[in-house]
């Protein structure tokens, strides 16, 4: 593995990181670009969203984590827009309840209604199916319905629960509303136990989860609450196979941020048609924010990455990467 040292500015968003990074490594600026949190120890990763400040991950981080080794990795990841054109890669006609929608969008079969969907409101369809269950605290993985509405995941070992509380959401949808969250209370509920709020948590995928959960198969999801350390408490799944995992982390997402993913990449294809960047002049490129006079160091040399505080050795970095890249010219 290679390491780099970039200078980053506070409030920078990952999706200008990533466009400063494609042009350190002389690589073309591409949408799929993305910066990955990677917990070494545990085998957990997960994808800054573009909109998210890199140095309020990092910080958060160091502070909550400081016992587990972590580090960012620049690399591509296809399926970080990607559904937004091919929804039915993502969304299986098996896992996806989509007759609460038919009445709102009169189109020609669930491929077509996922894509208008997706294209004008960016809500996520209620994403059902059978999965492997680790809760806190708990060693035990046991079989279970998991159930995504709304921003929120409900869990039930017993599948009439879940199929009850579907018809049920379906009666009272007729007059949907598209974008207007309801409140699920208890009584609606039934015996449909709520798994977690997706708002209060952050979604990793993991890198074999048999070695490092004891999972009964290697597509593992863990959530985990910022702030949170204690390996106990990460809330894990696990998926019989990539098709069901890659389902519910592109639905967990759009559950999770919602209207921002499609914001995000509008923001970037409209940037992208903006700049004319010359890959060569590296110096030249300036990053946009809010604050220009708010900078810092970042150091990823190491095994992990670090804010320098020093300003004598930021400078003492900028010029030494400033003299490699003028040799490497």
């Amino acid at each position: 593995d290679s390491y780099q040292t970039v200078l980053a500015e506070r409030n920078l968003c990952c999706s200008d990181l990533c466009a400063l990074l494609a042009v350190k490594n002389r690589v073309a600026k591409d949408v799929n670009w993305t910066v990955v949190e990677h917990w070494i120890d545990a085998g957990l990763e997960r994808n800054l969203e573009d909109h998210e400040e890199v140095l309020a991950v990092h910080r958060e981080l160091e502070a909550y984590s400081q016992h587990s080794p972590k580090r960012f990795i620049f690399r591509k990841d296809f399926r970080k827009y990607e559904f937004f054109a091919n929804p039915q890669q993502f969304f299986p006609e098996d896992m996806v309840d989509l007759s609460a929608y038919n009445n709102v969008f009169p189109t020609n079969g669930p491929t077509s209604l996922l894509q208008t969907m997706l294209t004008t409101t960016v809500e996520c369809p209620p994403i059902f199916s059978q999965v492997w269950v680790r809760e806190p605290h708990k060693q035990v993985w046991a079989k279970a319905f998991l159930l995504l509405k709304d921003k929120n995941l409900y869990l039930s070992y017993k599948v009439q629960i879940v199929a009850k509380f579907l018809r049920q959401w379906r009666v009272r949808d007729n007059s949907l509303v598209i974008n207007q969250e309801r409140i699920v209370d208890d009584g609606e509920r039934g015996n449909l136990q709520l798994f977690a709020r997706l708002s209060d948590f952050n979604i990793y995928t993991t890198i074999n989860a048999k070695n490092h959960l004891r999972a009964p198969t290697e597509f593992g999801l863990c959530l985990r609450a910022p702030g949170q350390d204690d390996p106990g408490e990460l809330r894990c799944l696990a998926c019989e196979n990539e098709r069901a995992r890659t389902c519910w982390l592109t639905a967990m997402r759009l559950a999770k941020y919602g209207k921002q993913l499609r914001e995000n990449y509008r923001a970037f294809k409209n940037k992208q048609q903006m700049e004319t960047l010359n890959p060569r002049d590296y110096s030249s490129y300036t990053v946009p924010n809010e604050s220009v006079r708010s900078r810092v160091a970042m150091d990823f040399t190491g095994p992990t990455g670090r804010i320098v505080e020093d300003p004598k050795e930021a400078r003492a970095i900028a010029l030494a990467e400033g003299n490699t890249w003028k040799k490497k010219l």
